[in-house]
């Protein structure tokens, strides 16, 4: 990666935080924690709590690859952040997410773009001067 993609390094990192803050509340949410009744599967529903929690720990574990600028975190936030929101706006599976949580995904899957545009820019721009 050229020296002139700090805009590039800063992005990838204020994204990981994003990401990591967003699956850290939604494993609050898989402990129990915030809600009044006794088991989150019988709040959730048991597809849609293995669903989220399989999409948190993927998101997890994406976070802490940007944040050491892994080639396969941003890809991975993408596929999850995608299939997340077309299981959500297409099916009929009820995936508990509040509308600030539809931003926040919203914002992070443009971000992930607009990480994937700079870093082709970058690379031709690299390559070709």
């Amino acid at each position: 990666m050229p020296e002139n993609s700090t805009f590039n390094n800063n992005l990838i990192r204020v994204l990981a935080i994003l990401c990591l803050l967003l699956s850290l509340r939604e494993a609050s949410v898989f402990l129990g924690l915030g809600s009044n009744q006794a088991s989150p599967i019988s709040n959730l529903g048991v597809l849609s709590f293995f669903l989220m929690l399989a999409f948190t720990v993927f998101r997890l574990f994406a976070a802490v690859s940007m944040w050491v600028k892994t080639v396969w975190g941003p890809v991975l936030v993408f596929v999850v952040t995608s299939i997340e929101f077309s299981i959500l706006t297409l099916t009929s599976i009820d995936i508990y997410i509040s509308t600030a949580g539809v931003w926040i995904r919203a914002t992070l899957l443009l971000g992930i773009i607009i990480y994937f545009i700079l870093t082709y820019m970058y690379q031709r721009k690299y390559v070709y001067d």
